[in-house]
């Protein structure tokens, strides 16, 4: 014969398993719940990295775009020094690829260490060639002049030299180049003309 406690203890019974259905219910949506999240966050951190590389090949490209602009830009500065002796050359000293390369180091960064160390020796060369840009034009008609025309020739060509190793160390399929496919040889581009009278030759005739 049933008696009350019994009726009692099922009833309890029956109230905890309802209640341990819904602690379990609630549990299911909650890892449902969690494992909605997660997988938003999986697709949230994959656009982040599709953006974080679409943004480096922008800055890549942007690198690579500013590298070939300052060489063109100059490949017409040096066209400045196609003079003959006791000639002054006139130079743009603070001309714009100069104060690119006083930051090399920031604005090449994306093309990575090699082509960094390469455009600081492009300063280098830069610097050395205003310098002797300078010293001929404190005194073109002197005893030394051609000399120091001809030594502004020479460093103009290596600065050429110096902008074909860094155009080298850009992956061939984002160099620039010309309309045939062929590379852009920046140490005749930065030379005076074949043909044109340096300075020692140009003395020696007047002899």
């Amino acid at each position: 014969m049933t008696t009350w406690s019994d009726v009692v203890f099922g009833g309890l019974t029956l109230v905890v398993l309802v209640l341990q259905w819904w602690v379990f219910r609630r549990q299911a949506k909650l890892m449902e719940r969690q494992g909605e999240i997660m997988s938003a966050q999986q697709v949230t951190l994959t656009e982040q990295r599709a953006l974080a590389e679409q943004q480096m090949r922008w800055r890549r490209d942007e690198a690579i775009g500013t590298f070939y602009r300052l060489a063109h830009d100059l490949v017409t500065e040096f066209r400045k020094a196609n003079v003959l002796p006791m000639t002054k050359v006139a130079a743009d000293f603070n001309t714009h690829p100069r104060q690119v390369l006083r930051e090399a180091s920031r604005v090449f960064a994306p093309l990575g260490n090699d082509v960094i160390f390469s455009a600081n020796e492009i300063a280098m060369r830069l610097d050395q060639y205003f310098a002797e840009v300078e010293a001929y034009n404190s005194d073109p008609r002197g005893r030394d002049g051609a000399d120091r025309l001809m030594a502004v020739q020479g460093s103009r060509e290596q600065v050429g030299r110096n902008l074909d190793r860094a155009s080298r160390l850009i992956p061939n399929e984002l160099r620039w180049k010309y309309a045939d496919g062929k590379d852009y040889d920046f140490r005749a581009l930065c030379s005076p003309p074949p043909g044109f009278p340096l300075g020692l030759e140009t003395e020696a005739s007047a002899e």
